[in-house]
């Protein structure tokens, strides 16, 4: 019997802090016209955490109290 499994690669690239806000604007727009119970906006909702928190840990890291999510 075959069995099959999900393999999610985790890609990192790099973004200035402008550029992130650009994408978190666009997806607070976006969920505006969806269903809030929909895949989709729990998605978007997963994808402005991780960019949010990786802002944030950039400015916690640079000040001097890390206690982030990297």
């Amino acid at each position: 019997m075959r069995t099959s499994t999900t393999y999610t690669p985790s890609i990192h690239v790099t973004l200035t802090e402008g550029e992130i806000g650009v994408i978190l604007c666009s997806l607070e727009e976006k969920v505006k016209n969806l269903d809030e119970d929909s895949n989709e906006v729990r998605e978007i909702d997963e994808i402005f955490e991780e960019l949010q928190s990786a802002v944030d840990d950039y400015y916690n890291e640079k000040d001097g109290y890390y206690g982030g999510t990297m």
